[in-house]
């Protein structure tokens, strides 16, 4: 598959350089807007231990949240979801996001790892 590897190199060159955060921001915003979500989200998973320093908006964040939803992925799912929220000022929102994923994580059985973390 494709898409790991394009992460992996896009990881190795940008987190060098200063300013990676700005770089990585664009490309996962970029790739997302344009409709290659799948794309945006293997760049967000190249930089997950920077994710609260990309400053993504709202928007990007939900659209990352839900395909790691998808995927199963509910770590990165729930701090996606809630952050979209939270990003706009709808603290109400935020939880309903953390209770929709923990809803999530109940019916698939994966609560025990959603609640371990990484």
């Amino acid at each position: 598959m494709i898409i790991p590897r394009v992460s992996s190199a896009f990881s190795t060159i940008c987190l060098p350089l200063a300013g990676f955060g700005a770089l990585a921001e664009n490309a996962i915003t970029q790739a997302v807007r344009d409709g290659f979500a799948e794309l945006g989200v293997s760049l967000f998973r190249g930089f997950a231990k920077e994710r609260a320093a990309l400053g993504l908006d709202s928007q990007t964040l939900e659209i990352v949240g839900n395909v790691r939803l998808k995927q199963g992925v509910l770590l990165d799912a729930g701090w996606c979801l809630f952050e979209s929220a939270n990003a706009v000022g709808d603290a109400i929102k935020a939880q309903k996001k953390l209770l929709h994923v923990a809803s999530v994580a109940e019916e698939t059985g994966k609560y025990v790892e959603a609640a371990k973390g990484p």
